[in-house]
């Protein structure tokens, strides 16, 4: 919505390998990845970002169990299924290759990724982005990543994973839900994370639109 006013998209294609969108009251073309015009009339528009979670439907259903669903055949699913996944996680190490399958994360001016074959092997990244300290954490079956600020109350905290897939913070020893981000235990019970919002891409999408790009771990 711009100037109180709803746009309606559809969809163009591919390009440069990821899908780009256009609205019908413009025709301008927008990255479908970072919601942002990058032709015509509304170039330099920003849509809104909202977050969302990329997980499996299994755990969405126990967080959620009331949820319904549409499902639709989307292009380059496979990119994004079971088996495609874990055969990016076992791939050989070294630096980023076109077709590796980052999380992108974008800032106000920066922009970071994070393969998920790295990912995989620490499951969980404590870093730090524009100044604020963050957590990265990629489930056990590599469907899931969520990436939170670590800061509670003016603290920072240093987490680690639990043998029952828990984060549990050193300051406190309260254990968090890696995906919601809620403390369910301990001090602070009740408290939430704040979440950042990140995005499953291909390399060679990502660093199309964002060259700038910093990979953790380079």
């Amino acid at each position: 919505m711009f100037d109180d006013k709803p746009y309606e998209f559809g969809v163009l294609g591919a390009i440069k390998g990821m899908l780009t969108l256009y609205d019908k009251q413009t025709n301008s073309r927008w990255s479908q990845l970072f919601g942002r015009a990058i032709e015509g009339p509304m170039e330099g528009h920003q849509l809104e970002r909202l977050p969302s979670t990329m997980t499996t439907w299994e755990q969405w259903r126990q967080l959620h169990p009331q949820t319904t669903v549409y499902v639709k055949p989307k292009a380059y699913y496979r990119r994004f299924a079971t088996d495609h996944f874990e055969y990016i996680a076992q791939a050989a190490s070294g630096p980023v290759q076109v077709d590796d399958l980052v999380l992108g994360l974008e800032g106000h001016a920066q922009a970071r990724a994070y393969l998920l074959r790295r990912l995989a092997q620490q499951r969980l990244v404590q870093d730090t982005f524009e100044d604020a300290p963050i957590l990265v954490y990629l489930s056990a079956d590599l469907s899931t990543v969520r990436v939170f600020n670590r800061e509670v109350e003016g603290q920072t905290l240093q987490f680690a994973l639990t043998e029952d897939e828990n984060l549990r913070d050193q300051e406190t020893s309260s254990l968090w839900h890696p995906v919601t981000g809620e403390s369910i235990q301990g001090p602070h019970k009740g408290k939430k994370l704040t979440g950042l919002i990140a995005r499953y891409a291909v390399w060679f999408a990502w660093h199309s639109y964002r060259p700038d790009t910093h990979i953790h771990g380079e």
